[in-house]
């Protein structure tokens, strides 16, 4: 709100030779007026001026805001992508700890299978022996036979 205040020139009655300590008090109220008015445009100006000031520190501001929120966002991506990551690598160690174990069941199965050949292979040579006792048995009698016909 620009108000001015309009004051005639005083330039005829100091040329006419009225002094300045002569002024009515009028005049004096129209000078301390015109001062006022000064120092209101002075302070206006200083007060524009401070007024840009704050407009430039609030765009700053709000400049370093945005990218204070940006940097969090990018901060909070990090922080995902770290916790999917030591997800992964926790799975990946399960995966490794499983496969472990799965290598190991293998060869124990192997080793089952082995044990149960070997079992197989026992039988089947308790089988064989058994028969061989037989036959032996046989053997003997077919022998002990032959042996009372060729005495007689």
């Amino acid at each position: 709100m620009d108000k001015t205040v309009k004051t005639r020139k005083y330039s005829e009655d100091i040329e006419s030779g009225i002094s300045y300590n002569n002024l009515t008090e009028t005049q004096e109220q129209a000078l301390e007026l015109i001062n006022k008015n000064a120092q209101l445009e002075a302070e206006k100006g200083r007060s524009l001026e401070r007024l840009k000031i704050i407009e430039q520190l609030q765009e700053r501001l709000d400049q370093q805001q945005a990218k204070m929120a940006e940097m969090q966002k990018k901060s909070a991506q990090y922080e995902d992508s770290v916790k999917a990551l030591a997800e992964l690598e926790a799975k990946a160690r399960r995966v490794d700890e499983l496969e472990a174990k799965a290598q190991r069941v293998d060869e124990l199965e192997r080793e089952v299978k082995r044990v149960h050949e070997l079992e197989a292979n026992a039988q089947k040579v308790e089988a064989l022996e058994a028969k061989v006792k037989e036959l032996s048995a046989v053997l003997s009698k077919i022998s002990g036979i032959a042996a009372s016909r060729k005495e007689d």
